[in-house]
């Protein structure tokens, strides 16, 4: 996907990448792939490198990195650029990761990583700021941070201004044990997804009733629903349960509390 960039099997800081490569996902998983003309990205075992092709400022389609406990890579730095719309990262260490320039950053998914302290989306033009197109499945807000053990510190964008509605399509924050700053949703007029749990950080909840409801992704106020996923211990807190059944008066909302 981005030859222009490398010498043989290495990356070469001395190349640029071309305009027509810009727009390609830069996608790595554990699945196998059959299909002879497409990479099997399940067999790369080392992410050497690949910073300069994340950091590119060219680059604007979706980067998603996904390896495995025993794959397990590290990155000291990375830096996206202001074009990238979604970024996700699992089982990759990122001690310093930098989003000061991630603009149009609108989905975002760090999982199973050990060294991440903060996650800083102030930056973002798009996060929760797209008005209707917010919510759906394939363009809308998606933030789902899960077993990251030293993240401290999530800090969302200021949606003061943004057009209504104020709408995500997923919000997750899962066995986040070090998370101290709040998880504050009460901006949010549109979800369809909330998942929290292992987590002892002050949640506040979106305060008034929801413009209207989804279902799967699209407007429905029929048959459209908030899933709404909570642990045992975060269903009993006080402010839970005053969501649940102060701000949605017509029980259009599914709980379903795990362990």
């Amino acid at each position: 996907n981005f030859a222009s960039v490398f010498s043989g099997d290495k990356i070469d800081l001395s190349k640029r990448l071309s305009s027509e490569e810009a727009v390609n996902a830069l996608m790595i998983s554990q699945a196998s792939q059959n299909n002879p003309n497409i990479i099997d990205t399940s067999k790369i075992n080392n992410l050497e490198g690949i910073e300069y092709i994340i950091s590119n400022p060219l680059l604007k389609a979706t980067i998603y990195i996904e390896l495995s406990a025993t794959k397990k890579q590290s990155i000291p730095y990375l830096k996206l650029g202001q074009k990238v719309g979604g970024f996700g990262i699992v089982w990759v260490d990122t001690p310093n990761i930098d989003l000061s320039k991630a603009e149009n950053l609108i989905a975002i998914q760090i999982m199973n990583n050990a060294s991440i302290k903060k996650i800083d989306l102030s930056a973002s033009k798009a996060i929760m700021q797209k008005g209707v197109a917010n919510h759906n499945n394939f363009s809308g807000t998606a933030i789902r941070f899960a077993n990251c053990s030293q993240l401290e510190e999530v800090i969302f964008p200021d949606v003061s201004k943004a057009p209504a509605p104020i709408s995500a399509y997923s919000i997750s924050f899962l066995n986040l044990p070090a998370l101290k700053s709040t998880i504050d949703l009460s901006k949010l007029q549109v979800v369809q997804y909330i998942y929290l749990g292992g987590i002892s950080a002050k949640v506040i909840y979106p305060t008034q009733k929801f413009l209207y409801y989804l279902s799967r992704g699209e407007k429905d106020n029929t048959n459209g629903t908030l899933f709404f996923t909570p642990t045992e211990d975060i269903f009993n807190r006080p402010e839970t349960k005053k969501f649940v059944e102060t701000y949605i008066p017509d029980k259009k909302i599914g709980v379903a509390r795990f362990n």
